[in-house]
């Protein structure tokens, strides 16, 4: 696991709520077919943010490595049938916010509760975390030196 300490760093994340699937974008964001509910994700998004061990949301931690972030900023935007997923943090941890974003997606399908975001947090548990997002419209943005 690489640990970046160049500073703050911009992370964004782009699907589609579109029914059809389109082929000019396969691979440059997140095809989701489900309704989605832009009050209740955000909502569970503003529970990652602040310092918090992210062992939970980590594919390949083996107990060694410091596992403590902070996430700054999580912004959800819609346009349409366009979601974007703005993260600010310090740094992130290996398949970290595709591990959210696939927590705040189940959360939207009604798989977690987003109460109990913080219990998953705390129980730095890999298991009680949603599925591991695919990497189709995962992009960094900016990181500042």
């Amino acid at each position: 696991m690489q640990d970046f300490h160049a500073g703050p760093r911009n992370i964004f994340i782009l699907f589609t709520t579109a029914k059809s699937k389109n082929p000019f974008t396969t691979d440059l964001e997140y095809h989701y077919r489900r309704p989605f509910d832009a009050e209740l994700v955000s909502y569970a998004a503003k529970i990652f943010v602040g310092t918090h061990d992210f062992a939970g949301f980590c594919s390949n931690y083996d107990g060694k490595q410091n596992t403590i972030r902070t996430i700054e900023k999580f912004d959800i935007v819609i346009n349409g049938e366009s979601v974007k997923m703005l993260v600010k943090g310090d740094g992130f941890l290996y398949n970290m916010i595709r591990i959210i974003v696939g927590t705040l997606l189940s959360v939207n399908e009604g798989k977690i509760k987003p109460d109990d975001i913080d219990g998953i947090i705390k129980s730095r548990n890999r298991l009680l975390a949603g599925k591991t997002a695919q990497p189709h419209g995962l992009y960094l943005n900016r990181v500042f030196y």
